[in-house]
Formats: C-alpha cells, sequence, structure tokens
C-alpha cells in the first residue's frame, strides 16, 4: 500500500495519509489514474472499513474501528 500510496502523492497536489499500520499494510489491486487520488481514497475506504478525514492538503484515512487489540473494538 505504501508504494501505492507514495505513486498518488506524487501526482498530486493532496497527499493521502495512512498512519495506522494496520491500514498501510493492507494489499488491494486496481488501477486509478493520476489525478484521481479523492476516488482511490474514497474506494480504499470501502475495501479496508475506513474513514476519511481532510485538512489543508491532506486526506488522512482512519481505520473506521478500533483494531483488534485496541480498547473499544468492534464485536
Amino acid at each position: 500500500m505504501a508504494e501505492a500510496i507514495a505513486e498518488m502523492n506524487h501526482c498530486s497536489a493532496t497527499r493521502i495519509v495512512i498512519e495506522d499500520p494496520g491500514l498501510a499494510s493492507e494489499r488491494i489491486s486496481g488501477t486509478f489514474p493520476a489525478g484521481a487520488e479523492e476516488e482511490f481514497a474514497e474506494a480504499f475506504t470501502l475495501y479496508a472499513e475506513a474513514e476519511l478525514t481532510r485538512d489543508e492538503g491532506r486526506t488522512l484515512i482512519v481505520p473506521a474501528y478500533p483494531r483488534a487489540g485496541q480498547e473499544g473494538q468492534r464485536p
């Protein structure tokens, strides 16, 4: 996933950031045109059960629920 994010960030003014190691290690395949970072981020959130947070020039992808071993994990 890190390679895909690096490639998307290379072609865009808006940076995609995944700080959660579990989400960052997810593997997906697909094709997204350069400049389609929002579409990529939205598709990834559906696949990985994540959510988007946007702020100044970046899109942060975070888990939709706490990961296993974290307080309040989903049943």
